[in-house]
């Protein structure tokens, strides 16, 4: 294992080696979080729709996006109705 001074006598090059002297992990006292990570009820709640993949012709989606900023409304919904009446 390596010492401080082995460290300090290690310096080559304007460059220290890596051999910073770690910590005995069993004389560590670990205790758990209080704050942050994953919430019960956290997140966007579920739509109900999955996700599609479709290639469509840059013309079809500017149309659609035009439709669905005339009209107020999302790019999917636009979409959603035109193939529910196609």
């Amino acid at each position: 294992m390596d010492t401080a001074s082995n460290c300090a006598n290690r310096l080559c090059a304007g460059r220290l080696a890596l051999c910073e002297l770690l910590p005995d992990l069993e004389k560590l006292d670990f205790r758990p979080f209080k704050q942050g990570g994953a919430r019960i009820g956290a997140g966007p709640r579920p739509s109900g729709r999955k996700a599609v993949l479709l290639r469509l012709s840059p013309k079809l989606i500017s149309a659609l996006r035009k439709d669905a900023e005339r009209n107020h409304k999302t790019l999917s919904d636009v979409a959603e109705e035109r193939l529910a009446h196609a």
